[in-house]
């Protein structure tokens, strides 16, 4: 099940279904922070409408992997990614849903322009929408992204390997496997369990920010799968492989995120870099 970087269309035309509802042709994510702008290390709010090129809300939004929006916050330099949620921080309500607006507390931790990404359905179709967003204060962010091969990482006693089965080529599909071990032991681990309906999500992205993508843990039949099905649990580690399409050539950077049983709602994050071949 793979989100792409544009899955909308020109605002020129829109297609109707049987029923004869119209579907937009192009969606608009109307967003604000308070304050405006967000500073670095502070809390603040982030507000967000979907609506349609003529700025009606799309008030049939379709439920994606457990949650109505999925906002990606990636900084200019890649150090510090975000993947946040209303629902993380409280219920959905019959107005949100009606005027398909959002939002949720936010702390930004650079001094920078960040990207943002935003996932969401809408009668069958996984929809993504990105927009920029600026941060002031300090600390500044780096003024270039490290872009180092790394291909190990660690969070909270856990260790997570990428190796390839298939290498990264613009246009074909690659495939690689994350390993999953205890720091200190060096035991592999079995005991993980899905997050938002997918036993692991992966976001990626090139060093310029120009081709955010989102993926899952990969499962025969997954391309077919229509949003709002959750994933079957296929692995609770050790290995677990994914499939991905690269667009852009040179330095990427993705950020796998997965949950163990003990904090099945505070998922690892584990960040890799490599280099996709042209």
């Amino acid at each position: 099940m793979l989100l792409l970087l544009a899955c909308s269309g020109g605002p020129e035309s829109a297609e109707k279904e049987d029923s004869g509802e119209p579907i937009p042709s192009a969606y608009e994510v109307q967003w604000s922070t308070a304050p405006d702008p967000l500073v670095a290390g502070q809390e603040g709010q982030f507000s967000l409408q979907i609506t349609d090129q003529d700025g009606r809300p799309i008030d049939d939004l379709q439920q994606s992997h457990q949650r109505m929006v999925h906002a990606i916050f990636i900084s200019s330099d890649l150090e510090d990614f975000q993947h946040l949620h209303q629902e993380d921080y409280g219920d959905i309500t019959a107005d949100n849903l009606r005027n398909a607006s959002f939002s949720f507390p936010i702390t930004a931790k650079l001094a920078t322009e960040y990207r943002i990404a935003f996932d969401y359905a809408h009668r069958n179709k996984y929809q993504h929408t990105e927009a920029g967003m600026t941060v002031e204060g300090e600390p500044a962010a780096l003024e270039s992204p490290r872009l180092e091969p790394v291909n190990v990482a660690e969070d909270r006693g856990l260790r997570a390997e990428l190796s390839w089965e298939v290498e990264p080529i613009v246009g074909y599909e690659a495939s690689w496997t994350v390993h999953i071990t205890e720091v200190e032991s060096g035991a592999e681990v079995t005991n993980l369990v899905q997050w938002l309906g997918a036993d692991a999500h992966a976001v990626t992205t090139d060093a310029a920010i120009s081709a955010i993508g989102h993926t899952h843990a990969w499962f025969p039949g997954m391309d077919n799968a229509p949003p709002g099905h959750d994933m079957p649990h296929q692995y609770p580690g050790p290995d677990i492989p994914f499939h991905y399409s690269f667009s852009v050539a040179g330095s990427q950077k993705v950020w796998v995120q997965l949950a163990r049983e003990d904090a099945p709602d505070d998922p690892y994050l584990f960040p890799f870099v490599f280099s996709v071949a042209p």
